[in-house]
């Protein structure tokens, strides 16, 4: 089964914000979102498909830093 990955950049704000388009549109398990904002550059993995299903730091799996939309 091929893999398909996707990498978006956007800020936290839109990551937690469960109507933006980023969790609205074309979201999958895996999907790298980008965060840039300020000096953070840090990627983000979807962790399913749903609107509200988290994103997962990629360098912190400890599930801690999670961003889940609301």
């Amino acid at each position: 089964m091929p893999v398909f990955r996707s990498k978006q950049n956007t800020t936290l704000a839109a990551l937690a914000a469960i109507a933006d388009p980023i969790n609205t549109s074309g979201k999958f398990p895996n999907k790298i979102a980008l965060v840039v904002e300020g000096e953070t550059n840090r990627e983000y993995r979807a962790l399913g498909a749903a609107p509200g299903d988290a994103w997962r730091p990629r360098d912190d799996q400890s599930g801690l830093s999670d961003v889940t939309p609301a």
